[in-house]
């Protein structure tokens, strides 16, 4: 293990958080918001400095292999949560630690947990800033490493693997760097088309960008205790519907569309997913017309809204969904689990994933009746090796004992089953609000700090797909 390098290489993405933090600082100068002011511009100055001593003692230009591409990767995550509480500590509004870490781990794993119980008392940069972390945290802050940092060589194929989710990871470009690029300016542009629609929409300047830097990255955090309700504006809600979505797709398949519009269509994953959306919409909207007394159309819009936040694991609310029916409930709940396509910045298990296993478990029943038959596993044109086959089988067990085992730990803590069973998810899942106290019309500051800490963990497990953090926990993975 060669820890100098990775030193080296988490040094350079610290320097890269205290450039972000920039941001932030700059607009509470321009506003006068002097205490914020004054925390941003601290931790700044911190995250530089440790940025600048790692970098100095470590050796970034070294090759680096499976394991040091690993240990970036999670450590990436795990110091910029740490980095990026200090701003909410120093300026006071989040005064408990645990509760200042758990709104950063959320806001760089895309999650949209809070545990804020009025977040329209904080400050309008430290509010900013806790979108921007979601936004950074999206597409992802390694890839971003990637793009401006070609030097990595054979490292960078490494750490682009790991830090693009899902169960396979396309490479659409000779180079990993230009991959990379690409893919962050997909997501720089769609961030840009969605500020100049907000705007359209009647938006300010200020809602416009804290709403599409969580709208793109799937991320959920609003700067209002009403989320996208408090427009009360259609056409936002629409807008912001379609962004999910389209945020939800393989952005690799975004960037192949542009020349070729016919491989939408074509891809396996991409028309799972538009069906699993089309028929979780139609069946909650049924639900809701027939059990309010809303017209069709606005039990269309507010079933939308919300079922395709949490089915992308956006996290976005523009009702109260807990107080709707079991049925409408229960739909929520699944949808859950499912997420966005492999290679978008959504959570969940992946539609990918969901494809495969039902192949996977269609094959078992045919070789049932014939046992020497040899059939491959096909999903559209490609064929799935036994290797991914297997990543498959580990990832979804994982999973299943990840959630069920931490859902049970906060019922024996005393909270109830449904709090404990959608809160597991919705944080192994990074969608965010729950149901029960943790609803969506509630938060998470109910929670102890052990708690809270546990649901932290969960986020970073879900965030990098549990494989990564499980392996660097293994003894195994340490010795030489």
């Amino acid at each position: 293990m060669n820890l100098r390098a990775v030193s080296g290489l988490v040094g350079r993405l610290l320097l890269l958080l205290a450039g972000a933090q920039l941001i932030p600082f700059l607009f509470a100068l321009w506003h006068g918001e002097e205490r914020p002011a004054a925390a941003l511009g601290g931790s700044l100055i911190v995250c530089a400095a440790a940025g600048a001593a790692a970098h100095w003692w470590g050796k970034p230009h070294e090759k680096i292999y499976r394991r040091e591409a690993t240990l970036v990767v999670v450590g990436a995550y795990i110091l910029a949560s740490f980095f990026g509480a200090l701003p909410y500590l120093l300026s006071g509004e989040i005064a408990d630690p645990a509760s200042a870490l758990f709104e950063s781990a959320s806001g760089f794993t895309t999650t949209g947990a809070s545990i804020l119980t009025d977040i329209e008392l904080l400050s309008p940069s430290i509010l900013l800033w806790r979108g921007l972390t979601q936004w950074l945290g999206g597409m992802g802050i390694l890839l971003l490493f990637v793009a401006l940092f070609p030097s990595l060589g054979p490292g960078a194929r490494l750490l682009y693997r790991l830090e693009v989710p899902g169960p396979t990871q396309d490479m659409f470009q000779p180079q990993v760097q230009k991959t990379a690029t690409v893919l962050w300016r997909i997501y720089v542009g769609l961030t840009i088309v969605l500020i100049l629609l907000l705007l359209a929409g009647g938006a300010t300047q200020y809602e416009a960008f804290c709403y599409a830097f969580t709208t793109v990255s799937i991320g959920g955090f609003a700067p209002y205790n009403a989320s996208v309700a408090a427009f009360d504006s259609a056409f936002i809600e629409w807008t912001i519907i379609v962004f999910m979505l389209v945020a939800g797709i393989n952005f690799s398949l975004i960037f192949a569309v542009r020349s070729r519009p016919s491989q939408l269509y074509k891809d396996v994953e991409f028309r799972a997913y538009a069906s699993i959306a089309a028929v979780l919409v139609a069946l909650v909207t049924l639900d809701r017309w027939r059990s309010t007394d809303l017209p069709l159309l606005e039990a269309l819009r507010e079933a939308a809204f919300n079922s395709v936040s949490l089915m992308t694991t956006t996290g976005y609310t523009t009702r109260d969904y807990d107080s709707w029916s079991d049925t409408s409930r229960t739909l929520l709940l699944l949808a859950m689990f499912v997420g966005g396509c492999a290679g978008s910045t959504a959570g969940g298990v992946k539609v990918g994933r969901l494809v495969m296993t039902l192949k996977m478990a269609l094959r078992e029943v045919h070789l049932m009746f014939n046992p020497r038959r040899v059939l491959a596993l096909w999903v559209g044109k490609r064929t799935i090796s036994d290797q991914v086959a297997r990543s498959l089988g580990g990832f979804m067990t994982l999973f299943a004992f990840l959630w069920l085992g931490v859902a049970a730990t906060l019922a024996i803590a005393g909270n109830d089953m449904v709090t404990s069973l959608s809160t597991s998810l919705a944080c192994l899942s990074n969608v965010g609000p729950a149901m029960g106290a943790a609803g969506p019309s509630l938060n998470y500051a109910f929670f102890a700090g052990w708690e809270k800490l546990l649901l932290i963990f969960l986020m970073w497990l879900g965030r990098l797909e549990i494989v990564a953090v499980a392996a660097i926990l293994l003894p195994a993975f340490w010795r030489r």
